[in-house]
């Protein structure tokens, strides 16, 4: 609403859109079908945003002119509204707390454009999938044990140490014992991910494939021979129906993977 003297004006707000990679494409995507633009069937549609950042702000046409949503209203909003729509796997990512965000724009604002966090909820607007999360400690160590690709890639010891600490009580220990393990598969040499990535598909597109199996071999179909492949085997895999939702906190490892819906979080575009 823009107030003009004692008057009420209800003004439409152009969102803006973001052509991330990740997108459905062209009229297949939600964000396409709502962003009043002429919709190019070859490009991505990823993002509507609904807000005041200054990366993508919302516009409103006020007497016929364009003018910043934020000027109109004489403030910037607290939070982004957004609408997604996904047709592949994005990065696995976190988003920082306001300590860390405030000290991240400061020491690097090239990368970190505002200092503010980002705590977001995700509501489903369709069947929606996203990993978020670690998983439990003993499933983690399940997997270490049943695919035998995973575990060459971190190493014996490493594995050993992981399942040790898996199998005990001490939080400290098992926290640094998942720290090691996820920094070793995260950081390891690109080709011994390759070859066990390869390794491991080439193994499960010849066996009976479950909801796991099924994701990894997709994963690898998106991003070939990509560490991000072993993804799956550390974080929970969620699968949202519509109406449902999940809230995702400061420095919470998650990824979506494929689906539409509504995000409603803290101005902020830091990941």
């Amino acid at each position: 609403q823009h107030t003009m003297g004692d008057a009420v004006e209800i003004c439409l707000v152009e969102p803006a859109v973001q052509k991330y990679a990740w997108g459905k494409i062209g009229t297949a995507s939600a964000v396409a079908q709502l962003s009043q633009q002429k919709v190019d069937e070859k490009s991505p549609y990823a993002e509507l945003w609904m807000g005041t950042h200054h990366k993508a702000p919302g516009m409103v046409t006020v007497n016929g002119k364009k003018e910043l949503l934020s000027k109109v209203i004489g403030a910037e909003l607290p939070y982004l509204f957004k609408v997604l729509s996904v047709g592949k796997a994005l990065s696995i990512q976190a988003h920082p707390d306001k300590k860390l965000a405030e000290q991240l724009h400061k020491d690097r604002p090239e990368v970190y454009k505002d200092p503010n966090h980002k705590p977001e909820m995700t509501y489903a607007v369709t069947k929606f999938e996203a990993m978020c999360g670690f998983r439990p400690p003993k499933e983690i160590a399940a997997y270490l044990a049943s695919y035998p690709e995973f575990k060459k890639l971190v190493g014996e010891e490493t594995s050993k140490s992981f399942i040790t600490c898996a199998e005990g009580t001490d939080e400290q220990a098992l926290k640094k014992a998942l720290t090691q393990l996820f920094t070793t598969v995260m950081e390891a040499n690109k080709d011994d991910v390759a070859k066990q990535v390869e390794a491991m598909c080439k193994r499960l597109d010849s066996s009976q494939q479950g909801e796991i199996e099924k994701l990894l071999l997709r994963l690898n179909g998106q991003y070939p021979l990509d560490v991000g492949v072993f993804a799956p085997l550390f974080l929970n895999y969620v699968v949202l129906q519509p109406g449902d939702a999940m809230f995702l906190s400061a420095n919470e490892p998650h990824a979506y993977l494929d689906g539409n819906c509504i995000e409603c979080m803290a101005c902020s575009d830091n990941v």
